[in-house]
């Protein structure tokens, strides 16, 4: 049998009496949060793979050999 998600109550919330002041912000389902979590997880992960593939894509486009770069601070030769 599944279980339910049970609602848990902030204490600030509820007064003296014991009656709830504000039920939306009172009660809060933490079903909710892991949802919210596991979507953030995600993102970071699919943000993750589609910047290495750039990564990746723009190392392999390189052209091999030698680059020779004149500018303003002098000549440099560099290898690929």
């Amino acid at each position: 049998m599944p279980t339910r998600s049970v609602p848990e109550w902030d204490a600030g919330q509820v007064s003296a009496a014991g009656d709830v002041l504000d039920l939306p912000t009172a009660c809060r389902y933490d079903g909710f949060m892991k949802q919210n979590t596991l979507y953030l997880i995600i993102g970071a992960l699919a943000v993750a793979v589609i910047a290495l593939g750039v990564y990746i894509f723009r190392e392999e486009t390189k052209p091999k050999g030698v680059e020779l770069r004149i500018d303003e601070t002098g000549i440099s030769v560099q290898e690929n």
